[in-house]
């Protein structure tokens, strides 16, 4: 059970409740997870499946130009003898100049993105079968850099733990999921950055709103990010769908974390999953796999929440339309029309609170 309040936890959604903590002005989502798990698989998309799925630490797995050439080359950049990355990758990457990732940053995001791919997580590909024919390192770090220079802004060279407790602890955003219907891979540098939490209580006041508003049939995509040094030393080699870059190469003891230790560690909270765009390419099969299911999604969703704040759709009718459902109506405890409006008028309460404070 997933409990939403904005002054209690414990408020249940029925229409008895509602009525019940009508003061509180509280909304409860009983059996979420039911709806959440059934989105989940009607989805087959692996931002949503990967939350259940175990998967075994693998080798690293190669691309064509993942491995160092020469001793001071890979993925068709010069490398220095420390391993990180040169200027010319720098400028293929949109990074500033004198920026050092490191090799073994971008070899993860190629595990990742291998071990990740909804096929894999599903068992379609064959023993052996690679995903990707190629991975556009240079490309998709420009365009997860992209994303994160809307965020933070990365000034100083060494990030201590105080200038690290100063980020954003969280963002929404609206992805663009047709990109996926043309080659397969979500494109990244189109995700529209909607809200930022600047505070933890933020964050799980947009978290906790966007698990009703998807039992109520709206998209809010809510993302937790994580700057403190615990999250960035730490990792759980059990957890799917965990990208785990090694963080010793950016940082400084006691000083802090270098700048690009900041980018990587916000790369560990989104996930960076190989974008379309460049030079990347999914194998042939695992690219028709991959668009046959874009195509072939039930996202479950009536609106996105940009519809419902802009007037394009209304939660009252949005909620109305879902009494169709039996599984809607027991989950959301309507049983007549006043419930669908006090429901409504509560998540609107909410949304409007929190957009006055977070929106871009």
């Amino acid at each position: 059970m997933i409990s939403v309040s904005h002054q209690t936890s414990n408020s249940i959604f029925s229409a008895s409740n509602l009525k019940k903590n009508k003061q509180d002005r509280s909304v409860d989502f009983a059996n979420f997870s039911i709806a959440a798990n059934a989105r989940q698989i009607a989805n087959l998309d692996s931002s949503f499946l990967v939350s259940e799925a175990k998967f075994s630490q693998s080798a690293q797995t190669g691309f064509p130009n993942s491995s160092i050439i020469a001793s001071n080359q890979a993925y068709g950049y010069s490398v220095d003898e420390k391993g990180f990355m040169g200027e010319d990758f720098n400028k293929a990457a949109g990074l500033p100049q004198g920026y050092k990732l490191h090799k073994s940053t971008l070899d993860e995001i190629g595990k990742f993105s291998e071990d990740n791919h909804i096929s894999s997580l599903l068992g379609l590909k064959g023993n052996g079968t690679k995903i990707f024919e190629n991975i556009d390192m240079a490309d998709t770090i420009r365009q997860y850099y992209k994303i994160f220079n809307q965020i933070i802004k990365t000034d100083k060279d060494i990030y201590t733990q105080q200038d690290l407790n100063e980020p954003p602890k969280g963002i929404s955003m609206q992805l663009d999921f047709e990109s996926k219907k043309t080659d397969g891979l979500l494109r990244v540098e189109n995700t529209k950055i909607t809200n930022v939490f600047k505070t933890s209580q933020q964050y799980t006041q947009a978290y906790d709103l966007s698990k009703d508003l998807e039992v109520a049939g709206v998209s809010f995509i809510v993302r937790k990010l994580d700057f403190s040094k615990e999250a960035m030393q730490g990792n759980d080699l059990n957890k799917a769908y965990n990208y785990d870059p090694d963080m010793s190469v950016y940082d400084r003891g006691d000083e802090g974390y270098a700048k690009e230790g900041v980018f990587v560690a916000f790369l560990k909270s989104y996930r960076p999953f190989a974008s379309s765009g460049g030079d990347t390419r999914l194998t042939p099969e695992i690219k028709a796999q991959s668009i046959a299911m874009a195509k072939g999604t039930v996202n479950g969703y009536d609106a996105t929440i940009d519809e419902i704040i802009n007037g394009a759709k209304g939660m009252r009718q949005i909620i109305k339309s879902r009494l169709n459902s039996e599984l809607y109506k027991e989950l959301m405890g309507i049983k007549d029309k006043n419930d669908v409006d006090e429901i409504s008028n509560l998540l609107n309460v909410r949304i409007d609170r929190l957009f006055k404070e977070t929106a871009v």
